[in-house]
């Protein structure tokens, strides 16, 4: 009987020593897509990382944040409830494989070319599809929604997504023709040195909804509610066009 009470009170101290998993940090996974999300400083800062930090301490729910390759972001979030990724575009291919949990800001995707290759404007759509060469990131919604106007594989160049603005540098260098960009993320590298004053939009390609913050199919139908009030309590006292406005102007 000495033994049953010895044994149940050293399992009393390993439950009241082990922390409750409600109390674990909700893991939250971004990209390098500055002004949206990127480091600086040690730290994750951003558009979008503004939001995002915002909903989750409103909504009393503890988290990390880390910064990944898109790739690996994805992956995680497709491999484990209760990880959130952001910033996602809603297109139709992801709409039924993650819970939508909060919209960040508009969707807007330009074609861009170099300034230098005016030669594009004339060029029939026909013309565009066929006889260019443009750079994609691979798993990038971008390059979906680019084959879903028309443009063959085989004109495309992929890249890994280590960097986001490495399809953008090729096109500086004059080694693609094209490539699909978001136009503010665009204009904060150019005006932070990252990237030349050399661009021209040649034509918007998407202006819809939207960027979210997105979660694993199976995460905790609670934490999901609390986190969607809490982004419906920031829509509707305008704090995310007060964040976009302070970086960018949005």
């Amino acid at each position: 009987m000495r033994m049953s009470r010895i044994i149940v009170s050293i399992l009393a101290l390993i439950i009241l020593s082990t922390p409750a998993l409600a109390e674990e940090k909700v893991r939250v996974v971004t990209e390098d897509f500055a002004p949206f999300n990127f480091l600086e400083n040690g730290k994750t800062v951003g558009i979008s990382t503004a939001i995002v930090k915002a909903a989750f301490e409103r909504a009393g729910v503890d988290y990390a944040i880390e910064v990944l390759p898109w790739d690996r972001a994805v992956m995680e979030t497709n491999d484990t409830p209760n990880t959130f990724i952001y910033t996602m575009a809603l297109t139709e291919k992801r709409k039924n494989k993650y819970i939508w949990v909060g919209k960040l800001f508009d969707r807007k995707v330009a074609l861009v070319r170099h300034k230098d290759r005016g030669d594009l404007d004339a060029l029939t759509q026909e013309d565009l599809r066929y006889n260019t060469k443009l750079c994609a990131i691979e798993g990038d919604a971008s390059y979906e929604l680019l084959r879903q106007l028309g443009f063959p594989e085989g004109n495309f160049i992929t890249v890994a997504g280590t960097s986001y603005n490495l399809c953008a540098k090729m096109v500086q260098e004059k080694r693609v023709d094209l490539t699909a960009y978001n136009p503010y993320a665009l204009a904060y590298e150019v005006e932070k040195g990252d990237l030349e004053d050399a661009f021209k939009i040649h034509s918007m390609i998407a202006n819809e909804d939207g960027y979210y913050l997105a979660a694993h199919p199976d995460s905790d139908p609670k934490l999901i509610e609390k986190l969607q009030q809490a982004f419906k309590e920031l829509a509707d006292e305008g704090f995310n066009d007060k964040i976009a406005a302070e970086y960018i102007g949005y």
